[in-house]
């Protein structure tokens, strides 16, 4: 399938190599972690696109969606892959209706010889466009508008936003967190360890209880990382959540993704944590960019899922000793990556744009992507 379409006409062929070679470092997992698989896959799609024969928008459109089904199917649990392919269809579709309403507004327009009426001041916001349902079932972007340049411009800008994230979410922590209090964490996040150090770093003295985040024990290091910020960290183990919970003012996390009921694709043990946190009235708080919104929904607890090496749980060797024991297999080790938590389980969204409830997510949804773009045919679909 990937070489049939890296083979199709829609493919500028300078940029053939470019996405192999992506789709390659994707299926070896050489590119990890939501916010390096999205700065790269803004990074191809501008390269595609600026290679592209601008014959008209429908092309580049069918050229974007092409692309993004190759990513999507090379590593589907990658959210913010399609989450990105949608954000530069979003970019395509608004350079064309701004350049068809510029043409209209000039040609229906009555004369203005005072030069006073701008064409922007009639284009509509796009945002409540998108929400009172007017949208572009019958466009075909076939008019040939000149927009490479506006999208290419577009595409640089939400690199530079994506660069800008970690530093603007940290801006907002000391509304967040107080003096003398008690914050929990799990695992490793460079959101939340940015978060957390700028308080620090303002002078705010608080504790944070870091959950070592078994099996991959990345917490081990976010609380070495904290402890060096001068802030005062207790390691735990997982067990120890439940307990510990009760002392909590606050719980700070990162997240893979942000579903479009609000909920959570977050690393495993977030879940556990997350209905403590519940049980014991504590609010849970969620540090995440724009870029992680996916206007998908779950189906089960396992929607968006993906198993992981079991050796990280149970050796060859022991398990090679259960085997000469018993003569025959008598475990099944499962070692998910991900949980996914509820909307009701999440306090508050922190984003580079401002403090979100998980209700508004649909709002957002409606400002960040086109309707006709949530669905990409491909890899999205199976979940």
């Amino acid at each position: 399938m990937e070489e049939v379409l890296l083979k199709s006409g829609l493919l500028p062929s300078q940029s053939r190599a470019r996405v192999r070679e992506f789709v390659i470092s994707l299926k070896r997992r050489d590119t990890i972690g939501s916010y390096p698989v999205a700065v790269e896959t803004a990074q191809v799609l501008r390269d595609v696109l600026s290679h592209h024969k601008w014959e008209n928008t429908r092309k580049a459109i069918d050229t974007v969606k092409l692309v993004g089904r190759i990513l999507m199917d090379a590593r589907p649990v990658e959210l913010g892959i399609g989450n990105v392919v949608r954000r530069v269809l979003y970019f395509l579709r608004e350079s064309y209706f701004h350049m068809r309403t510029i043409e209209l507004s000039t040609t229906d327009a009555p004369a203005d010889p005072s030069g006073a009426l701008e064409a922007s001041s009639v284009v509509t916001a796009p945002a409540l466009t998108n929400l009172l349902g007017a949208q572009d079932d019958e466009e075909d972007y076939s008019l040939a508008y000149d927009i490479k340049t506006s999208v290419l411009e577009e595409i640089n800008e939400f690199l530079e936003e994506l660069k800008a994230i970690y530093s603007n979410v940290r801006l907002q922590a000391l509304d967040h967190i107080h003096a003398s209090e008690v914050i929990m964490t799990y695992g490793a996040s460079v959101t939340v360890e940015a978060f957390l150090s700028e308080v620090a770093r303002k002078g705010r003295n608080f504790q944070v209880i870091v959950a070592e985040g078994a099996p991959t024990l990345r917490g081990r290091h976010m609380a070495a990382c904290l402890a060096k910020a001068g802030i005062d960290t207790t390691l735990i183990s997982d067990s120890a959540v439940f307990a510990m919970m009760g002392r909590v003012n606050k719980v700070i996390i990162g997240t893979h993704g942000v579903l479009a009921n609000g909920g959570l694709v977050a690393p495993a043990g977030i879940h556990t944590m997350a209905q403590a946190a519940k049980f014991h009235s504590v609010p849970v708080v969620v540090c995440a960019g724009l870029y992680k919104l996916a206007p998908l929904y779950p189906r089960h607890q396992d929607s968006f899922n993906e198993l992981s090496s079991p050796s990280e749980l149970l050796n060859f060797e022991e398990v090679d000793r259960i085997l000469q024991s018993n003569g025959e297999a008598c475990a099944d080790v499962q070692n998910p990556c991900f949980d996914y938590v509820p909307p009701e389980l999440v306090s508050l969204f922190v984003t580079h744009l401002g403090a979100h409830n998980p209700s508004y997510i649909y709002r957002l949804l409606a400002e960040y992507y086109y309707p006709e773009d949530h669905c990409i045919s491909g890899a999205s679909s199976l979940f």
